[in-house]
């Protein structure tokens, strides 16, 4: 599997849009949070939590669970000197029950580690992370051998083991939350993008995508004109233009098919030039089905005059985000290249 799911949130437009989002990875909870923040160096978007009552919290499920896996974000953390002692926190659960827990103080750039039980059991030095600065947060977890790993900016900042992460007797974990431990202050809080987890299973191709990613982007491209093949009936513009938004908007505009094999295939956005390493492709949409019967989708990908289907997928009656993830072009079964991402054409059909 090594990459399993990864997000930019430059797609969303409302909470409600964050919550849309399933398959492998789902945002369930969303509360004292904003989207349609800025970015990294400006580029994409970003979630900003800001909570006065402790309240913020952003939570990933996995359809997976996890013994050993590593996760990452972009963070930006605004200290408050009116509020000592706030922090940000990731806690790794296992559903509702916590694994370990990890706190990044507002103040003092500190890092630590708590276990199942709330028990410290390592911290780091003052000045771990930078403050009023993006920085590359990422977390290796290993339940079964009480381990974790912390990174920042691709330095190891902190290790550990033999402790107990595994409070639901289980060794796994299947929930990430990014929460506030306090309370911020409406002129502090902190940002988060470019989120990423992978598991330790190997991906195909030279690249085994089974260990820290480093200090990645999401960046998201949208789509700007029809390609090749176009099949699906469009409520009243051109196909591209009913799906090319930054968050869904319902009814309002869509393209819809009842035929089996029908497909749509689009023209995108080009990569920005400095980029020179591309992990992973990830094709999103929002979907639904308007009867009671059962009917799956399969995104499609067009390289070199050959399209490549992804996994079917089933609807919903309501809208909701499905994604896939293509780890090596599949045309050349080799890493992707610039060249293929914006020579690309992609889209969806339907499979059943």
């Amino acid at each position: 599997m090594g990459v399993y799911a990864y997000d930019g949130f430059s797609h969303y437009g409302s909470v409600n849009d964050l919550l849309a989002r399933s398959g492998k990875l789902q945002w369930t909870q969303a509360n004292e949070v904003s989207v349609n923040q800025g970015g990294p160096n400006g580029i994409g978007k970003s979630i900003l939590l800001q909570g006065t009552n402790a309240g913020a919290i952003l939570t990933a499920a996995c359809s997976s669970s996890f013994d050993e896996a590593f996760f990452g974000a972009h963070l930006y953390i605004t200290p408050s000197p009116f509020n000592v002692g706030n922090s940000a926190t990731v806690t790794v659960k296992d559903l509702s029950t916590q694994q370990l827990q990890i706190y990044l103080d507002a103040n003092t750039a500190s890092i630590s580690v708590y276990d199942h039980s709330g028990t410290q059991v390592g911290s780091t030095a003052p000045a771990a992370f930078p403050i009023n600065a993006w920085f590359m947060f990422e977390v290796h977890p290993h339940i079964s051998t009480g381990g974790v790993e912390v990174k920042v900016n691709s330095a190891t900042v902190l290790t550990l083991s033999g402790k107990s992460f595994n409070g639901s007797g289980n060794n796994h974990f299947n929930l990430i939350s990014w929460t506030i431990n306090g309370s911020f202050l409406s002129s502090s809080g902190y940002y988060l993008t470019d989120f990423y987890l992978t598991d330790t299973s190997i991906d195909p191709g030279p690249n085994p995508h089974n260990y820290f990613l480093g200090d990645i982007r999401v960046e998201t491209l949208f789509a700007v004109s029809n390609g090749d093949t176009i099949t699906w009936t469009p409520l009243a513009n051109t196909n591209w233009q009913e799906i090319s938004e930054t968050a869904f908007d319902g009814d309002s505009s869509y393209n819809d098919t009842s035929t089996v094999g029908n497909i749509d295939l689009f023209h995108f956005a080009q990569l920005r030039n400095t980029v020179n390493n591309v992990i992973a492709v990830q094709l999103t949409g929002a979907y639904r089905k308007d009867d009671a019967n059962n009917h799956t989708i399969a995104h499609q990908i067009k390289i070199s005059g050959t399209v490549y289907a992804g996994s079917n997928m089933l609807m919903s009656n309501t809208y909701t985000y499905l994604s896939d993830v293509w780890p090596i072009n599949p045309n050349t079964g080799g890493v992707w290249a610039t060249t293929d991402v914006n020579g690309m054409q992609a889209g969806y059909g339907l499979s059943s």
